[in-house]
């Protein structure tokens, strides 16, 4: 671990006194907020709290705000409130990697300049601050013991020390409210509607790991990036000579090239014309996936050339060649993903795969203008793509299409297996299901009813619209 002895014991005392007391409250209300609880109203109050800590932190740590900052606060913002809005155990993850990711991009935004970093250049000061933010872990204990020998007779110590003596207690109350609990019914249930905690013996324990980790990491990682040690030059990687790179990317544009006008000349132009004893659900799900995986791979080769080998010219046609046969490739993609959910109607893999499929377009045209401008900034392009594409994507409650659609299409294969589908839909298809008459609905409404929690802490937006429609 790094105990950065060269930094003066001032430069210690000063931090511990801006960062301590504040990192404290936030470990105690990301777990208050957050703990067994990430699809409720506490997501978007968390969020709040976050920047609220930040900001305090960086005023007291003379970091100024960027205005750019903005557009980052507004996307976690976004998040954390439609994962409230959504019962979709899905969504609720990806929103909760959106916002960590979101949230580590805007810290390295606001501490160095990254107008001019390349894609490479985030992903490495990515995993440095990650890295820096456990190697600081060892100045969190060095940094309590000088302000400690430095703070012994003044009054301002005791406030760190009361903030201490809180989190070391909450375990020991955890405990006690488990005992009254398990000792009085009214004052478990009294505990229970109000916040919904049902404690165990090994939730004490969890608590208490949650706490500290938060703690820890946002300490440690607010004191690693103060320090301002990620360089901001880009690495130059374009080290290898393009004639290696031309002689591969030749012989693979050639096969890119015979297999996009079979595309074309078969699928597109040629009615959609199966070989003899193919049905088009067999036909689809045979390449699709092949075809997706290399539509990504594709993307990752063309970013891998213009990173790592020099600049030539018959690299960028080949390249824009590759780049030109991935559009078909996502188009024969889209193409076939539609024919099977023809056949098979929707699920929320399929609905997923067309939206991440369209996204991949997008990207791809920010793939093309890095080819013909090194300036190009494709991390920011990326990261507003994916953003916009995927708020979109959440508050749109994938769950509801697909019960519409299903429900308003003639199924042609196992009814039952479809109605087995349906009835697992989370509580955003609840609209759409309510007025369904069919007897598996009966199931899908009993667990709607069951699962619904009407605690304050607990609350969830979607979950108790199901629970409303179908209480009527």
């Amino acid at each position: 671990m790094n105990t950065d002895n060269h930094v003066p014991n001032e430069e210690r005392i000063r931090i511990f006194g801006v960062l301590f007391v504040p990192s404290i409250i936030y470990a105690c209300l990301y777990t208050f907020l957050l703990y067994n609880n990430y699809n409720s109203i506490t997501m978007p109050i968390f969020v709040l709290a976050t920047f609220g800590y930040y900001l305090f932190c960086f005023k007291k740590m003379n970091v100024a705000i960027k205005k750019s900052t903005l557009p980052y606060a507004v996307v976690i913002l976004l998040l954390g409130i439609s994962t409230c809005c959504t019962d979709s155990l899905q969504l609720q993850i990806f929103n909760f990697l959106g916002i960590i990711i979101l949230l580590l991009c805007l810290l390295l935004h606001q501490f160095f300049d990254v107008r001019n970093w390349t894609m490479t250049k985030y992903i490495l000061a990515l995993c440095d601050m990650l890295l820096g933010a456990i190697g600081h872990i060892g100045d969190f204990f060095s940094d309590m013991s000088d302000y400690r020998k430095t703070h012994k007779s003044k009054k301002s110590s005791k406030i760190g020390y009361v903030l201490l003596g809180v989190l070391i207690s909450i375990p020991f109350l955890a405990f006690i409210i488990f005992l009254f609990c398990s000792a009085d019914a009214v004052f478990a249930n009294v505990i229970s509607d109000i916040f919904d905690f049902d404690f165990h013996i090994g939730d004490i324990f969890e608590i208490s790991l949650t706490m500290i980790s938060i703690l820890m990491f946002s300490y440690c990682s607010l004191r690693f990036l103060n320090k301002r040690t990620i360089s901001e030059g880009n690495p130059n990687l374009r080290r290898f000579e393009p004639i290696l790179a031309n002689t591969i990317l030749s012989l693979t544009a050639v096969v890119y090239l015979l297999f996009s006008g079979i595309q074309i000349i078969y699928l597109f132009i040629g009615n959609m014309a199966l070989p003899e004893g193919y049905t088009y659900a067999q036909y689809a799900r045979e390449g699709f996936f092949q075809l997706l995986f290399v539509c990504v791979m594709n993307i990752t080769i063309v970013l891998f050339f213009l990173g790592c080998f020099k600049e030539n010219l018959l690299l960028k046609i080949l390249l824009t060649v590759i780049s030109g046969c991935t559009y078909i490739m996502l188009a024969s993609s889209a193409l076939r993903m539609w024919m099977y959910i023809r056949e098979y109607r929707l699920t929320f893999l399929r609905i997923f795969v067309l939206w991440f499929l369209a996204l991949l377009a997008v990207l791809l045209v920010g793939v093309i203008i890095l080819i013909y401008t090194e300036k190009f900034p494709m991390f920011r392009y990326m990261l507003v793509a994916v953003s916009v594409f995927y708020v979109g994507f959440s508050f749109a409650h994938p769950d509801y299409w697909i019960a519409k659609y299903n429900l308003t299409h003639p199924y042609t294969h196992s009814y039952e297996a479809e109605n087995e589908y349906l009835q697992y839909l989370s509580a955003d298809a609840a609209p759409a299901i309510v007025e369904c008459k069919e007897p598996w609905v009966y199931d899908y409404k009993e667990r709607m009813l069951d699962n619904y929690n009407s605690s304050l802490r607990k609350f969830n937006f979607s979950s108790w619209n199901a629970y409303r429609l179908f209480r009527e």
